[in-house]
């Protein structure tokens, strides 16, 4: 009896080890942006800090920037496979994983960046997008976000007219990157951001479409004056993680990771923006010129770019149905 109460005894440990094992279970969740020193490494200094403060340490975050694990295309795959966690590219690199995301490339949808942040926290909004790429098996928890978009040149753009015949570089081949350029009467050239700066050099091209933070970073001042802000023209980007991971860890970690992510876009955003002030001020200080389309010469902007927006939304009926969710969320989140 004695005996047996000692294997009892012992076997009831083990299974205390065993079970004390499993709860102190960590995992790791990488992921990766293609970008440095923005909006996006701040979310995911931001996103870190909660969620392993959250999790008491069982979910390590381990963030790389500058494309680290490998160029975009290469890092939405690696999510997609699960070879990767998660990743925080440019929204228009999850197009050819799920096409809804192609409305974060029309121009005209919220006012400022707050504003986006409290349409896209909206929660009919935030569920409808949640839902982008689970039937590629992945999930999107977070899209906020990440700067103005501009156009660089040698000669002033301060009104619709002024974009008739220029070459612009566009960021990618999209038809919503391509299409709305065409319609102001210039000639869209896609080409790697690397690339443009010795193109705009040598004549190649007259202009460059990038993010105003991206350009100062890059000192584009020392080969052109200006830069035209594009009103209500932003860039935004994503945070999809593998669904895989998230079943792994668990409905109660899971959640940890949604409510950061969720939790981190205001303050990073916030971040942004100032972000995007001091590349205007270093702008300046570097005699270039920051242009305001005037009012009436941002309304015709508007409409030119949004007609040929709807044009090309309308042909991919998913899409075109989220486009317009989101802009009456954003009409109603004034």
């Amino acid at each position: 009896m004695l005996k047996a109460l000692k294997c009892f005894g012992l076997a009831a440990a083990g299974l205390l080890v065993s079970l004390n094992l499993a709860s102190a279970q960590t995992y790791t969740l990488k992921i990766g942006s293609g970008t440095v020193n923005d909006t996006s490494q701040e979310w995911l200094r931001l996103f870190k800090q909660g969620v392993e403060k959250r999790s008491n340490g069982k979910i390590k975050v381990e963030t790389y920037v500058a494309s680290a694990l490998g160029p975009n295309p290469r890092l939405v795959e690696g999510v997609a496979l699960g070879t990767i966690e998660a990743g925080v590219p440019n929204t228009g690199f999850w197009v050819s994983l799920e096409p809804r995301f192609v409305v974060f490339d029309a121009v005209g949808m919220f006012d400022t960046p707050e504003h986006a942040v409290k349409v896209l926290q909206d929660p009919e909004i935030h569920k409808m997008v949640s839902s982008y790429g689970t039937e590629k098996g992945v999930e999107t928890i977070s899209v906020f976000w990440h700067s103005p978009l501009a156009v660089i040149t040698k000669k002033p753009i301060r009104t619709v007219a002024d974009f008739a015949g220029l070459k612009l570089r566009t960021p990618g081949g999209a038809p919503l990157a391509v299409k709305p350029v065409e319609k102001l009467k210039a000639s869209p050239i896609s080409m790697p951001i690397n690339d443009a700066l010795p193109a705009l050099q040598n004549g190649t091209i007259d202009g460059i479409i990038t993010g105003s933070t991206v350009a100062a970073t890059l000192k584009y001042y020392d080969v052109a004056k200006y830069m035209t802000m594009l009103p209500k023209t932003m860039i935004f980007v994503s945070a999809v993680v593998n669904e895989g991971f998230m079943k792994k860890i668990g409905p109660e970690l899971a959640t940890i990771v949604r409510e950061e992510a969720l939790k981190a876009e205001g303050p990073a955003v916030k971040w942004g923006e100032a972000d995007a002030k001091n590349a205007e001020k270093a702008w300046k200080e570097h005699s270039g010129e920051v242009i305001e389309m005037a009012p009436k010469e941002a309304e015709q902007y508007l409409a030119e770019v949004t007609e040929v927006d709807n044009s090309i939304l309308s042909q991919n009926p998913k899409a075109y149905t989220d486009y317009k969710k989101i802009l009456a969320a954003a009409k109603k989140d004034k």
